[in-house]
């Protein structure tokens, strides 16, 4: 084996779970196609203000543990079967909107996919159990809105799902480069 040193650079990418996976999947495309590291570093830290992610949990209550929201706020949405909308921009955890079923939810996300001219990826993701009829909404609405663009469907891991619960739902869209919101 060959040793050597490597200067290795930290990035905050300023999201997590799968947006932090595609970031992470862009870059390793990028070294696979021979770009050099600072190539790389920059065209990641461009990538990371187009990158969005929205979450939605009906279990506030996870949140509260993290603290994101006071317990009496957990407390109520629970009671009121409210199911808050996060936003997840430039690492910072913002409500957004609030909706009380699953259909609701998927015309906000479909409305938020909406505002952008181009997107070069669209992934959700499914908490335990999976939404089998909210999932295939998701991908016809993108597929007859965002032809070209790929998406992607994916399961809430732990770490995601120990701070807004595994029941939760998330949409991660990356902006295009040069692409405009409508």
């Amino acid at each position: 084996a060959t040793q050597g040193r490597a200067k290795v650079t930290a990035i905050d990418s300023q999201t997590t779970s799968v947006g932090l996976g595609l970031l992470v999947q862009a870059a390793a495309e990028a070294i696979a196609n021979g770009q050099p590291a600072p190539v790389v570093e920059r065209m990641v830290r461009s990538l990371i203000p187009h990158t969005y992610m929205m979450i939605c949990t009906p279990g506030m209550s996870y949140m509260s543990y993290a603290g994101y929201v006071d317990p009496s706020q957990a407390f109520v949405g629970e009671m009121l079967g409210l199911m808050p909308i996060f936003t997840l921009e430039e690492g910072q955890i913002s409500a957004v909107e609030k909706v009380r079923n699953a259909r609701s939810l998927v015309d906000f996300m479909q409305e938020f996919i909406c505002e952008f001219e181009e997107l070069s990826h669209i992934a959700f993701i499914q908490g335990i159990p999976g939404l089998t009829h909210e999932a295939r909404l998701m991908r016809e609405h993108v597929q007859t809105c965002f032809p070209q663009t790929p998406f992607s469907e994916h399961s809430i891991n732990l770490p995601l799902a120990t701070l807004v619960g595994p029941r939760a739902v998330g949409l991660v869209v990356i902006e295009k480069s040069g692409s405009a919101r409508r």
